[in-house]
């Protein structure tokens, strides 16, 4: 049996972890601590939760089979107002655009809480293209200073592209080069051993040539 892709022995060993906590708990302690636990990672915890938390929710008999008829409590949601959705993403933008990766903007700018770079982390997936768009003009208008820095960077990574095609480029002609003057190497063994076998006959016949004159000389 698998709930949402997990199965069932891995499922029961999570709800006994949570029984064992008893009524009051917090989401974020019980996520760290499983995963320390399981050796699997928080997000994977918290999704599992969710997943069987919405289970719960949604079939009475599975919520009366597996959780004693009570189902697991779900933290609200958090939404967005318009402008920290626009705050968040123009920030995560903009230190991607300086070098950064998204995951080292969006823990940075969460300051190490783990549940506000997770929320931050599916905004950032769920973002709508235009209002991105949107967010790195104004960061370029904002920051000449920063297209400075991305065409020098984009000069770079053409330069560094160039540099692998001539490396691969050389590495190819090396490769060809090599087999051919293996190739040659051969035929010149197989011309050295046909001339030694030439001259070889060729002594064996300048020697039977004396030896038939010699005999027809005592004759």
């Amino acid at each position: 049996m698998k709930i949402y892709g997990i199965n069932e022995s891995e499922m029961m060993n999570f709800i006994e972890f949570i029984k064992a906590k008893g009524k009051v708990f917090n989401l974020s302690s019980l996520f760290l601590e499983y995963a320390k636990k399981t050796n699997k990672s928080e997000g994977t915890i918290r999704n599992m939760y969710y997943k069987i938390a919405k289970k719960s929710r949604e079939d009475k008999e599975f919520c009366d089979k597996f959780l004693d008829g009570k189902a697991l409590i779900v933290n609200k949601i958090e939404e967005f107002s318009k402008k920290e959705e626009r705050d968040v993403l123009k920030e995560i933008l903009k230190r991607k655009m300086e070098g950064c990766s998204v995951r080292s903007a969006i823990f940075s700018l969460a300051n190490g809480d783990n549940k506000k770079a997770l929320r931050y982390q599916n905004k950032y997936r769920t973002a709508d293209l235009k209002l991105v768009e949107e967010l790195i003009r104004e960061i370029k208008l904002e920051n000449p200073s920063l297209i400075t820095f991305l065409n020098r960077k984009e000069g770079k990574d053409k330069l560094l592209t160039l540099e692998r095609e001539i490396n691969s480029l050389v590495e190819k002609i090396g490769d060809k080069l090599r087999k051919e003057n293996a190739f040659l190497r051969l035929k010149i063994e197989e011309l050295e051993k046909e001339n030694r076998t030439l001259k070889g006959e060729e002594e064996r016949n300048n020697l039977l040539y004396f030896k038939n004159n010699k005999s027809i000389k005592k004759v």
